[in-house]
């Protein structure tokens, strides 16, 4: 009976562990991504997370993974940095397309310079997707503006050094749409980092894990010291 019930733990160890991500505490999902790169003129960029360009946006992709967006590169002065390739993954970007034309291909955007400094251009970035759990925290270096549900909880649409803010899911622990406006701005460096406290199941399932870990050590050392007994 006692063989079985480690069986059994040992079981929901590899359950547990196989369901944590690898950056568990950053919001991962399937994101879509528009990207509007010029002068902030509110047509064809805009340096504040106040209002979505009107203009034809430059890009846009699917981006499947953790928004867990940096470039920590010094301030540039030139087109030569604050690169998109810096900023995002390329290896999580698929369906891309160039609505307007001005970056036929991901090659081009990835030579992208987001932003410079004194912003004679930057970059107004428009992510949706769905948002899980109660609550998190939002990382920002320039403007930012997060909606749960339709339900502004994230305020910030001037430029900044990288600040956190917390925020609440308005409906609760439950799975929301949200939507994000971000603006890279003003050169590198260019953070933004979403997180999103586990869902109960998902504790549950590691406890579990860390528990049937702890017995298995458990059991292996009590089996070694008969051992020595014998």
């Amino acid at each position: 009976m006692k063989k079985l019930l480690a069986m059994a733990l040992a079981g929901v160890a590899l359950v547990g562990l196989s369901i944590v991500p690898a950056s568990a505490a950053f919001l991962t999902g399937t994101f879509d991504v528009t990207i509007w790169n010029g002068a902030p003129n509110g047509v064809d960029s805009n340096n504040l997370a106040n209002a979505i360009p009107t203009g034809t946006a430059d890009a846009h992709f699917t981006y499947t993974g953790p928004l867990n967006w940096v470039d920590i590169e010094p301030q540039n002065t030139t087109p030569a940095g604050n690169l998109a390739s810096s900023f995002l993954n390329f290896a999580n970007i698929s369906g891309y397309t160039s609505p307007n034309g001005t970056l036929n291909n991901l090659a081009d955007f990835a030579s992208l310079s987001l932003s410079i400094k004194d912003n004679a251009y930057v970059t107004f970035f428009l992510i949706t997707g769905n948002y899980y759990g109660p609550g998190g925290t939002i990382t920002h270096d320039d403007g930012a503006l997060l909606k749960l549900n339709g339900t502004t909880v994230v305020d910030s649409p001037g430029q900044t050094v990288a600040i956190t803010q917390n925020f609440a899911n308005p409906l609760g622990n439950t799975t929301v749409p949200f939507e994000l406006w971000y603006v890279s701005a003003n050169g590198a460096p260019s953070v933004l980092q979403v997180t999103a406290v586990p869902e109960p199941a998902t504790w549950a399932m590691m406890i579990l894990g860390f528990l049937g870990i702890g017995f298995i050590a458990y059991r292996g050392k009590r089996n070694q010291t008969g051992f020595r007994l014998a």
